[in-house]
């Protein structure tokens, strides 16, 4: 049987104009999607949880990083961010889905086969994308901080949290940075949403 990740690529297709058909998707299909998430969930229920385990440690751990380095600014938009590179842990899930919908075997080695196919180049590049989006937000976020508080880094964390919430510039930072951050989640949902999965497919 033949890999889904050994399947031809898109440049080997020749369609035209006529072929190309736009399909509308409707509520329904949404609901259906989330109906078969679930039965690949159901199939193999320990992998998303390890996913997740593994992405969260992570976020806590360069937290605590971030903190010790005395950067408790970028605590939030480091972990907010994180959303950005979502995408990209889950190309895991979505190769799972393919591999199943195909009837072929589901296991951790064959997740990733998609590192030897024609698809790992764009896979590649739009994850370098996601990463440049990703520090982008970063400093926009130290640009946006700075412009409010300045040089003055609060010495803990506690006067950090009480200069955010109970101060102008603190009230200030929360608008500008949730309407910024907007924007970036904006574009990476546009980016992603539908590029990782029609990639890999």
């Amino acid at each position: 049987m033949i890999d889904i990740t050994e399947q031809a690529s898109f440049a080997e297709h020749r369609l035209t104009a006529d072929q190309i058909k736009i399909r509308k998707i409707s509520v329904h299909d949404l609901w259906q999607s989330l109906h078969e998430g679930y039965d690949d969930f159901r199939v193999k229920p320990s992998h998303i949880p390890f996913l997740i385990l593994m992405y969260t440690s992570f976020a806590v751990l360069w937290s605590l990083y971030i903190v010790g380095q005395e950067l408790r600014y970028q605590v939030f938009p480091m972990v907010a961010g994180f959303n950005f590179l979502g995408p990209v842990v889950l190309i895991v899930l979505f190769e799972m889905s393919r591999r199943r919908e195909h009837g072929l075997e589901l296991r951790w080695g064959a997740a990733f086969g998609f590192v030897h196919s024609s698809s790992f180049a764009p896979i590649l590049a739009l994850s370098i994308v996601m990463m440049l989006l990703y520090v982008a937000w970063l400093y926009m976020a130290e640009l946006i901080y700075f412009g409010l508080f300045g040089d003055n880094t609060p010495a803990s964390m506690s006067e950090f949290i009480r200069e955010v919430f109970t101060t102008r510039r603190g009230g200030a930072l929360i608008i500008y940075g949730n309407l910024v951050g907007f924007l970036f989640a904006f574009t990476a949902l546009s980016l992603s949403v539908v590029a990782f999965p029609l990639i890999l497919h």
